[in-house]
């Protein structure tokens, strides 16, 4: 946890006479770095923040504490990810790169259509149909878009229970360590949090848990802004922890939910959640904060909000032109290695023939392959059939050894697997196969 003592705000007044407060952590007696906005959920602040919410309301200060906790289990990476953050630049917008990476004429086709977007877009021949909300949150987020409130009962209940397998019982957490948590958090999901107390279907679990995330994403940086004005009001010799619409002008509000809070333009996503975008978005948003600072501010702020509209537009339909790429590329390469299995030649043998009513020994195994996705699948099924699929696991495929580890003679197992099993784990492979083609 980062000490208070270790952050100071350090104060620009530009001759407009607008104030720019920006929170420094302390390396040295006279070195300092900029903070990252996400860094003030960790500060002795952030706590003493929380704890005065949760006088005032402790319902609302427990939904912060969450989302606080919560935003450690986001995930940039993999199948799951759930906030994009790539770099990209002008090349990319103009699909440049959709050929290079996937050498398919559809791939070519998609660059052509992208660039003619491009050309559309930023010539004010196609304006965005969105609001920035929407498109912004649209680009770089998959999660559900969602208002940042626990109001609905059943999400409420279902923070509450994700409250407790995170803290347990206790009421505020207390020194959480992160690595537990979040395997924790992944255990959950990958049972689909079956052993919540909670009034929904299993398989609709998993879109609850987004949208909790989506919550805690807005939550985490309102938080943010409001830990960063407790600092900004310290430095200026107030205790007061709450935010007084008197201390900033409007320019410098806006100016100050830019850095650290949850800024409109930005689909109300923290800017430090969006750490890795490059150059361009960096210029992009350093000229939607300059604006505030000039003479002609509104003007130069609603150009520079649509320049960045625009771009993030492109980006949004770059993305959606990637995914159909890559699914069209993985679609040729399933039908490229697809043969189809020549049907056996008919000879006649006047040689003595075994008995077909004999097993052959290899006659009760399950190939490797199969029982790999049996692992891979095994938390999705049902009690019954998990027993059946684990008890096949553990015979190492052989149903003959698996059917008397239940106590079953193997034609009565094999008629379970015929009968319920193998369509309930055909039903499972799919689901699966459709999160990863998802993804």
């Amino acid at each position: 946890m980062i000490p208070d003592d270790e952050i100071a705000v350090f104060l620009t007044r530009f001759p407009t006479g607008v104030r720019d407060f920006v929170l420094h952590q302390k390396i040295s007696d006279r070195e300092y770095r900029i903070l990252n906005p996400l860094e003030l959920l960790g500060t002795q602040m952030a706590v003493r923040v929380l704890h005065a919410l949760a006088r005032s309301s402790p319902e609302q200060g427990l939904h912060f504490s969450l989302s606080r906790l919560l935003v450690q289990c986001l995930e940039y990476r993999g199948n799951r990810r759930h906030l994009i953050v790539e770099p990209w630049d002008l090349s990319d917008l103009r699909g440049d790169n959709l050929f290079q990476e996937n050498r398919t004429q559809f791939a070519r086709d998609c660059s052509e259509v992208q660039a003619e977007r491009f050309r559309l877009v930023l010539s004010d021949q196609a304006l965005p149909k969105q609001t920035e909300d929407d498109l912004y949150w649209g680009t770089f987020s998959t999660l559900p878009h969602v208002e940042d409130t626990f109001d609905d009962p059943v999400l409420g209940k279902f923070a509450l229970e994700i409250h407790t397998l995170i803290v347990g019982d206790e009421e505020v957490e207390s020194n959480i360590d992160v690595s537990e948590m979040r395997s924790a958090v992944q255990r959950a999901w990958g049972n689909y949090f079956e052993d919540f107390d909670i009034a929904v279907p299993r398989r609709q679990r998993r879109d609850l848990f987004k949208r909790l995330m989506s919550v805690a994403v807005r939550q985490a940086s309102t938080l943010t802004e409001r830990i960063a004005f407790a600092f900004v009001l310290r430095n200026a010799g107030s205790e007061a922890l709450t935010r007084d619409q008197e201390f900033f002008s409007e320019r410098e509000r806006r100016l100050f939910d830019l850095r650290y809070g949850a800024s409109e333009p930005l689909g109300k996503i923290n800017i430090g959640f969006l750490y890795d975008y490059d150059d361009l978005h960096a210029e992009l948003l350093n000229e939607l904060a300059s604006s505030l600072v000039r003479e002609n501010s509104d003007s130069e702020w609603l150009l520079a909000e649509d320049v960045l509209r625009r771009h993030v537009q492109l980006l949004g339909e770059l993305r959606d032109l990637r995914r159909e790429v890559r699914a069209d590329e993985r679609r040729g390469t399933r039908q490229s290695r697809a043969t189809r299995t020549p049907l056996p030649s008919i000879e006649l043998s006047i040689d003595p023939q075994p008995d077909e009513r004999t097993e052959r020994p290899d006659a009760n195994l399950i190939g490797e392959e199969t029982l790999e996705w049996m692992r891979c699948i095994l938390d999705r099924l049902k009690p019954r059939d998990r027993r059946r699929a684990q008890a096949l696991l553990d015979a190492n495929g052989d149903r003959a050894a698996a059917a008397n580890s239940l106590g079953l003679s193997t034609e009565t197992f094999n008629r379970q697997m015929r009968q319920t099993v193998r369509p309930n784990l055909e039903s499972a492979m799919r689901l699966v196969r459709e999160d990863e083609d998802e993804s």
